[in-house]
């Protein structure tokens, strides 16, 4: 909300670039809706910083559901951390529908991070973060299935 009166502004959208968002100079945000999960839904999110509290060089955030004979059905994940907004991995959330969580490869999220573009700097170049991409991402589809899992009317 601001001085021109509120506005809405869907959550892909709220992020600019690098420690910066979309909200005008004279807004402040003042108001977050969260949709309540659907039963049997889990989630994770995994950061790799220098030291707690710091931003993240990496990170990967993934929430799955599961249908009622313990396939996947519905997936969300995203990087954060490595281009100068998160973003989604539409091609990882269509390919996992259907898929049920001891059948994901064990190598999907290094296969996923190979074809990512990742930003870089002197202490973690390019390649460094795509490999922590793989590695947070492996961890957090894990995550997210267990808490599935385990959840029940949530």
């Amino acid at each position: 909300a601001g001085a021109k009166g509120e506005r809405r502004l869907p959550f892909r959208d709220f992020a600019k670039g690098y420690l910066s968002s979309n909200l005008d100079g004279n807004e402040i945000l003042v108001l977050i809706e969260w949709p309540k999960a659907p039963p049997r839904t889990g989630a994770a999110f995994l950061e790799f910083n220098r030291r707690p509290a710091d931003f993240a060089i990496v990170s990967a955030a993934v929430q799955i559901s599961l249908r009622a004979d313990g396939a996947i059905e519905a997936v969300s994940a995203a990087f954060g951390g490595i281009q100068p907004t998160p973003f989604r991995l539409g091609n990882i959330e269509s390919s996992l529908i259907g898929v049920t969580p001891n059948n994901i490869p064990q190598t999907l999220g290094q296969t996923i991070a190979a074809d990512i573009e990742c930003d870089g700097d002197a202490l973690y170049p390019p390649d460094y973060r795509r490999n922590l991409c793989g590695t947070l991402l492996q961890r957090a589809l894990h995550a997210a299935c267990a808490r599935a899992e385990r959840s029940s009317d949530v």
